[in-house]
């Protein structure tokens, strides 16, 4: 065995090590780096399906806002078709000679009465009944009920 082979101070040996060491995470550093590329290439895959999937939401959403609104024209033409006919009837039985006169009464009253009875036709954020003011008033009046009237509410 030759003498260069083996480290033969403290000092060799410690050039030795640090070679080695060097080494080692010179392997770990370009390791490291493949992973880092590695994860680059999957992160712009990710950003792609993700942007992708974005684009078929949106299309998607697109769609069922469409349908919605076909479907809210649909609703409104045939509200509006059964107004109609409901008109139509009213002056139909209204001409009636043989009416009684309480039905008389109603349908006249019901003639009066039909631009106001009608007006969520033509304007759709007015509602058809009034069910929310008689919830608004339905607490004061089970309270009423409750207290006996006695004046507490």
């Amino acid at each position: 065995m030759s003498s260069s082979t083996f480290p033969h101070s403290e000092t060799e040996r410690a050039w030795v090590d640090l070679r080695q060491q060097a080494h080692y995470w010179q392997a770990v550093h370009g390791r490291a780096v493949e992973r880092e590329q590695q994860w680059k290439v999957q992160a712009h895959s990710w950003e792609a399906r993700a942007r992708q999937q974005a684009q078929q939401w949106e299309k998607q959403t697109a769609h069922w806002v469409k349908l919605r609104q076909q479907a809210g024209q649909l609703q409104e033409q045939a509200v509006r078709v059964a107004v109609d006919q409901m008109a139509q009837v009213r002056d139909e039985e209204w001409a009636q000679s043989t009416l009684h006169k309480v039905q008389r009464k109603a349908l006249e009253s019901l003639q009066r009465h039909w631009q106001g009875a009608t007006l969520f036709v033509d304007h759709p954020d007015i509602p058809m009944d009034n069910n929310e003011a008689e919830r608004c008033l339905r607490t004061p009046v089970v309270g009423r009920k409750n207290y006996y009237g006695s004046g507490s509410v």
